[in-house]
């Protein structure tokens, strides 16, 4: 059972290191929708699907860390095991990881690399 988040490479996952935040988001997908002239205006819609999104941030990683996480999210796609916390359980289902990535290099001198990595957010979304 995986701790927080793991990523399958070559058949077997790979734990991520446990990340400073972690939010699971419950998006709904919609394929109609549609409210009623009536006196109660109820809203009719029709789900598609309920997709997650799980959005992470680390205040300091070791820059072989950082690497791995690169590495491991960077793919088209990945399958992911992650802890659902509205459950209490493990679940796991692919995912691509959002374009918008957000780090920062941290703790200089900087000759031979930064010390850490700072990884404000890293957004995965359910295919």
């Amino acid at each position: 059972m995986v701790d927080i988040i793991a990523i399958s490479q070559g058949g077997a996952y790979v734990e991520l290191p446990t990340p400073s935040s972690y939010k699971v988001l419950d998006q709904e997908i919609n394929t109609q929708a549609e409210r009623d002239i009536s006196d109660s205006c109820n809203l009719h819609k029709q789900r598609g699907a309920v997709k997650r999104q799980i959005t992470m941030s680390w205040n300091l990683l070791d820059p072989d860390d950082f690497k791995t996480i690169c590495e491991l999210t960077g793919p088209n796609t990945c399958m992911v095991q992650f802890y659902d916390p509205q459950h209490g359980t493990t679940d796991s289902s692919e995912f691509y990881r959002d374009t918008s990535f957000d780090y920062t290099l941290a703790g200089g001198p900087w000759e031979g690399g930064p010390k850490y990595v700072q990884v404000s957010s890293l957004t995965l979304t359910e295919i």
